[in-house]
């Protein structure tokens, strides 16, 4: 299945994605705050929507791509971060009244670690615990699922932080562009 990343807002980017990679997406990866260094999908989530739906992959996946600084942290900045993630993702579901979670009340949630980025245990578990525990919209559901973009081949601690994760019932899932 392919999909496309982009911290461009996709009503101004599908177009350009079509003709670069020469195929319709089935799904968006979209950043949320807190994100600096992208346009953030919960500004405009209407016409974000419009977008995916014109494109053809009207799936859009969450994820949060904080100052890299701040992933070397301590639990109390995973904390705040993922409680601006949480927020981000549940105002961009409330703005938009045709958005709906997953069928398999499963959203993905990527935190976004990129290469030389060092991920301390104490901010991946209050980040992660705070995702996997949200009453998403106060539903009494919990579908926020907590997972990492990362690169394995990166100088350690690299994704291999996640492996000392505690506290969390559900697995982690890893993505990567390698």
């Amino acid at each position: 299945m392919a999909g496309y990343d982009t911290a461009g807002e996709i009503q101004n980017t599908y177009v350009s994605a079509h003709n670069e990679f020469g195929a319709n997406p089935n799904f968006w990866v979209r950043y949320f705050a807190p994100s600096p260094a992208a346009d953030l999908f919960e500004n405009d989530p209407t016409s974000e929507c419009i977008g995916a739906w014109d494109s053809g992959g009207p799936y859009v996946g969450c994820i949060s791509a904080p100052s890299q600084s701040r992933l070397s942290g301590t639990a109390a900045e995973g904390l705040a971060d993922a409680q601006t993630f949480a927020a981000a993702i549940q105002s961009a579901y409330h703005a938009v009244t045709s958005l709906l979670l997953p069928t398999n009340n499963q959203l993905w949630c990527w935190l976004d670690q990129e290469y030389s980025t060092t991920l301390s245990l104490s901010y991946w578990d209050a980040w992660a615990n705070y995702i996997a525990n949200y009453n998403f919209a106060s539903l009494g559901t919990y579908p926020l699922y907590p997972a990492l973009y990362c690169t394995p081949e990166s100088p350690y601690p690299n994704c291999t932080t996640i492996a000392n994760a505690t506290g969390l019932d559900i697995p982690a899932a890893v993505w990567s562009a390698e």
